[in-house]
């Protein structure tokens, strides 16, 4: 199809690849959080937090999205925390994370629909409860996973951290 050229073009191509200095781009000079997609704005801490488990004090009521967001709080804990605490626990584990949610309009359809706002924000200190703000449950579906991506296990440590 591309005649007696083709092996040549190609290991032109091969050669001026492979001669080609390695430069520092852009994403190894900002310290990026390990999500994706990446934020729009970012802020990195520095300290590591460690935790056990998760707890949350889980809407009430009937409506679609309260059922959507119990849903959602439990996909979230068997992604994030596939390893179950340790069962000497006796309850009053000062490392489980606590996280706090407001969704400011929840009267928006839970079916997705085009120019709904998604946009969230995440507070992930190094004590005290994480929250996510969003204007509405897909913002917060959006902060779960963003959370549950800066959750790593520790083997060593027996728990998970999340890293600033």
């Amino acid at each position: 199809m591309f005649g007696s050229s083709s092996p040549l073009v190609f290991t032109a191509l091969l050669t001026v690849a492979s001669a080609m200095q390695p430069q520092t781009s852009v994403f190894e000079a900002v310290a990026w959080p390990l999500i994706w997609p990446l934020p729009k704005h970012h802020l990195n801490g520095t300290g590591t937090r460690t935790v056990t488990h998760f707890v949350v004090q889980p809407p009430t009521g009937t409506e679609g999205w309260v059922r959507d967001v119990i849903a959602a709080l439990d996909r979230f804990n068997a992604t994030a925390f596939p390893f179950a605490p340790d069962p000497a626990d006796d309850g009053h584990d000062t490392s489980a994370l606590e996280v706090q949610f407001k969704i400011s309009d929840t009267t928006v359809s839970t079916t997705k629909q085009f120019g709904v706002n998604e946009s969230y924000t995440l507070s992930v200190p190094v004590s005290g409860p994480v929250v996510i703000l969003s204007q509405t449950i897909f913002g917060f579906y959006y902060g779960l996973e963003t959370l549950s991506q800066l959750i790593q296990y520790d083997g060593a440590a027996g728990g998970y951290t999340i890293k600033g």
